[in-house]
């Protein structure tokens, strides 16, 4: 049930209009304290914590300031 909300939120806080099952918040969204990591077969794994809420980090500056950017290309 928890996961469900969780999910709902998402979609809701990031504006995503239909979401589809293959959909991925990428790490632009997160702080470096936002994960843990674990070494699993000699390679180094980033491992998002269980938020208690979410915590987006300045999307909408971050995505303005990234479409800014790519229209200045």
């Amino acid at each position: 049930m928890e996961r469900i909300d969780r999910r709902k939120a998402w979609i809701l806080k990031l504006r995503i209009g239909k979401p589809v099952s293959f959909m991925k918040v990428c790490s632009f969204h997160f702080s470096e304290e936002d994960y843990f990591y674990r070494f699993k077969d000699s390679k180094k794994r980033n491992i998002l914590k269980k938020l208690q809420y979410l915590q987006i980090h300045e999307v909408m500056n971050g995505l303005q300031n990234m479409f800014t950017l790519l229209n200045t290309l």
